[in-house]
């Protein structure tokens, strides 16, 4: 476990394994504890983990035993580990459909030595299945990790299942706006970007020199809410400070991305997948897609050849341009109806059932 947002899909995972007489063990990222929370009153048995000497020598003969391995990304030990003939590894990913471009598809892949690719290549191997939820997703898979069409299984995303229960989505409002009253009857604008990378890796926060002007897009009936990805948590602090003399603009820090979708109007992202999960909301209005470094993402990290013929709103570049176009565009129905039909095929509120099914019957 590298990414949240699972947390339903494990208590049900957790229910069948004690059905079956089974045990289940969560490894996770050291990033993710707060995350291991949400399941701590069900005594799942959890380890965390990082990649060194200890892993290799303690852990991953653990883990090598399973019977069914679910990852929710690429994990390099994978590569060497042995398991019985009968284990199966299931990619679970941590993304319910893909902008950015991965594995064979990313743009510094093709500069990498033969062995780096044979290493990359071993560890795609190591999958048997992939849940996703579309025809889509399943090709972006086969051509990013060379893998064939009966590896892939369109089930639906798991963690999409809570867009589509309605209890749930009014709960979760009320909880909202219970904690913070002042959002009641507003209309919601959603900052949500990806993280970006430096040189060597590291994880940065790139803000526009111009960003605070979108404060241009807010007045007394519309706010503005702010949510970074979680590996940019300790980056936020900097950001906050620019931002800080403008009441209009928001950190709810307490709720997730997933949760602030149910009360947002208007979304503002990049390349992130939240698209995949707001476009399957009642309430999602409009979509903008704030790109202030497309060329050099793209030609840096990649995103999907085909971004631009399904991309469900318009891509911006400046500030101005966002302004601009946010007074202006609206999403029609079909717009998102025809983006949810190409990569929210199968996400009907049911995948957690047919997922968990397949491997427990």
């Amino acid at each position: 476990m590298s990414f949240g947002g699972n947390s339903d899909f494990i208590r049900k995972l957790n229910q069948r394994c004690l059905d079956n007489n089974q045990h289940l063990i969560i490894f996770y990222r050291p990033s993710m504890k707060l995350e291991i929370k949400n399941i701590e009153d069900l005594n799942i048995e959890t380890k965390i983990f990082t990649e060194n000497i200890s892993f290799v020598l303690n852990l991953i003969p653990l883990i090598s035993k399973s019977n069914l391995i679910f990852v929710d990304n690429y994990f390099a030990f994978l590569a060497t580990m042995h398991t019985k003939k009968t284990t199966k590894i299931v990619q679970l990913w941590h993304a319910n459909g893909a902008i950015k471009s991965f594995g064979w598809d990313e743009p510094k892949t093709a500069d990498r030595s033969a062995e780096d690719k044979k290493r990359f290549q071993s560890v795609y191997n190591q999958f048997d299945d992939f849940i996703v939820a579309s025809a889509k997703m399943g090709s972006v898979f086969k051509k990013s990790y060379h893998v064939s069409d009966d590896h892939i299984l369109e089930l639906g995303y798991p963690a999409t299942d809570k867009f589509k229960d309605s209890n749930w989505i009014k709960l979760t409002k009320k909880n909202i706006f219970s904690s913070h009253p002042d959002l009641i009857k507003k209309k919601i604008i959603l900052y949500a970007p990806t993280y970006r990378e430096d040189i060597n890796g590291e994880v940065i926060l790139e803000i526009p020199d111009d960003f605070s002007n979108i404060q241009e897009l807010l007045n007394d009936e519309t706010k503005l809410i702010i949510k970074l990805h979680p590996h940019l948590k300790d980056k936020e602090l900097a950001f906050k400070k620019l931002l800080s003399k403008n009441n209009d603009i928001l950190w709810v820090d307490e709720y997730t991305t997933g949760e602030l979708l149910v009360i947002t109007n208007c979304l503002i992202t990049d390349y992130s997948s939240v698209i995949f999960d707001f476009s399957l909301l009642p309430n999602a209005e409009r979509v903008l897609f704030y790109c202030f470094d497309l060329k050099n993402y793209e030609s840096s990290i990649g995103i999907q050849s085909d971004f631009n013929n399904w991309v469900p709103g318009p891509i911006v570049q400046t500030m101005s341009e966002l302004v601009a176009t946010y007074k202006e565009f609206k999403n029609s129905d079909r717009q998102l109806a025809t983006f949810n039909l190409l990569w929210n095929t199968s996400n009907d509120g049911h995948a957690t059932e047919r997922v968990l099914d397949y491997y427990f019957t």
